[in-house]
């Protein structure tokens, strides 16, 4: 019974001190000495493993991947460009409009929150009217405004449409 109990404890000492650590364990995204990937995914190139294999550092990394690759699809709104609306990203109203002169008036000034300097703004005369070649429209970006001009002599009481782009 006493061989029989020795036996028994060398057998549980050998158990514990075989047990070592696979692979290094100096950062979670160490991979020396775990399990390499089997293979790769086709879009995001994420590491795929054996099944029962130890992939140590190998998921943190894939996690890491996976965190930023979810980052890069947030998407920012500028509410006087875009919206998001029940999961769905529209244009904002104000993104364009309409505009007229008075008269022959050369200028003709918009006033639009958030407009800036540096903007796009794009008007277009509306389809259907008279026109001369006077009438070829410019814009100009201001603060808070823009201006759209053509030269004297245009079309009475000209209509035009309008898009702005934000930078």
């Amino acid at each position: 019974m006493r061989k029989i109990l020795i036996i028994i404890i060398f057998l549980i000492a050998g158990v514990i001190s075989g047990q070592s650590t696979v692979g290094s364990t100096a950062t979670p995204y160490s991979t020396d000495g775990w399990a390499s990937p089997a293979e790769y995914t086709q879009y995001y190139n994420l590491a795929v493993f054996t099944l029962l294999s130890n992939p140590g550092g190998w998921i943190n990394k894939n996690t890491a991947k996976i965190d930023s690759l979810l980052d890069a699809l947030v998407v920012y709104t500028d509410t006087s460009q875009l919206s998001i609306v029940t999961d769905t990203l529209k244009f904002a109203t104000r993104m364009s409009g309409k505009g007229a002169f008075t008269d022959t008036a050369s200028v003709d000034t918009i006033s639009l929150a958030g407009v800036g300097t540096n903007d796009i703004i794009v008007a277009t005369p509306v389809w259907g009217g008279v026109y001369n070649a006077n009438d070829v429209l410019y814009v100009l970006a201001g603060v808070d405004e823009f201006y759209v001009f053509r030269n004297t002599g245009g079309s009475s009481a000209l209509s035009y449409n309008w898009i702005w782009m934000h930078k």
